[in-house]
């Protein structure tokens, strides 16, 4: 099993921190976002050979880098050059409720938040690629993990033992970001598919 350093795991949170930083968020908004002191934060972001390190909980940083994602993706989004016309690349993803819970211009966005929220991807009414819908095979790969994993059939520990990796890097595996994904292989995938079936049919 693939197992993240200390660290590993500090070097991240830090890599998380500069980017919360660049939208003005300081060490006390990440503190509150993830409901410790800013001393305890600290302690999570000094490396492990400094007195007083501590290891921030994997599902803490899993939150941090969750807000993280979507301001970077959001700040992404308002950078859409305003003269190809947004509308002509919308893309709408509604939830199970079919409520809508986004708008995109990117495909790729769209399908990994419809994964992860168990919705459906709609091209905008005037969307000219709505013919041209495709991600590349890893990007496929990631949506339909990042489904699985979401679908509340295969718990977080079984996904870990199928991705081969420990509670702080479970978060990463099939992530939207690619500087902070591990890619999950076809044969990952395929077990991942083959448990959420096989409980699905257990359960009909």
């Amino acid at each position: 099993m693939k197992t993240a350093t200390r660290e590993e795991i500090t070097e991240h949170l830090r890599d998380i921190r500069h980017q919360l930083a660049c939208y003005r968020w300081s060490l006390q908004d990440m503190s509150d976002a993830i409901g410790v002191s800013k001393q305890t934060f600290s302690q999570y972001c000094m490396m492990p050979s400094t007195k007083g390190a501590r290891t921030i909980p994997a599902e803490k940083i899993d939150a941090l880098r969750a807000t993280a994602t979507e301001l970077w993706l959001e700040a992404k989004e308002r950078g859409f050059p305003s003269w190809l016309g947004r509308d002509q690349y919308l893309w709408c993803v509604f939830d199970a409720d079919m409520a809508l819970a986004l708008e995109t211009t990117s495909l790729w966005r769209a399908e990994w938040h419809a994964a992860r929220v168990g919705g459906t991807v709609v091209p905008g009414l005037s969307n000219v690629n709505q013919n041209k819908r495709r991600l590349s095979a890893d990007e496929e790969l990631c949506v339909e993990w990042i489904s699985y994993l979401n679908g509340g059939i295969v718990t977080r520990e079984e996904a870990m033992q199928i991705a081969d990796v420990d509670q702080h890097l479970i978060g990463l595996v099939g992530h939207e970001i690619f500087a902070w994904r591990i890619q999950p292989t076809a044969e990952q995938v395929r077990r991942i598919r083959d448990l959420h079936e096989r409980r699905w049919r257990d359960a009909a």
